[in-house]
């Protein structure tokens, strides 16, 4: 299993508004900080999960499964995001993909 990247400042203090919002129902402002989030630092697994995690609750479960894609790809192995892929795989009738996660 690979270690996932450090995290910088600026990036870990955008996640932690996004995840806030997120928490309090507001999607689309948490969207918005977890993207600043990914691109103050673009190689963090757990920003593009909680990407994958706002659009796996918004019902987008193609752009949820790309998201988690790639935070995999930077970070395999990581409980939530394949979690996160097995309820969006679930989400679109995929299950044995899901049960695979």
């Amino acid at each position: 299993m690979s270690m996932p990247p450090t995290l910088s400042h600026q990036a870990r203090k955008l996640q932690k508004k996004g995840v806030e919002h997120q928490r309090a129902g507001r999607a689309e402002t948490a969207e918005v900080y977890h993207r600043r989030g990914q691109k103050a630092d673009p190689r963090c697994a757990q920003a593009l999960q909680l990407l994958g995690s706002v659009a796996q609750q918004a019902g987008q479960h193609q752009e949820a499964i790309r998201s988690m894609d790639e935070a995999l790809t930077l970070n395999s192995g990581d409980p939530e995001s394949l979690d996160s892929l097995a309820k969006c795989c679930l989400g679109q009738g995929r299950i044995e993909d899901a049960i695979r996660c």
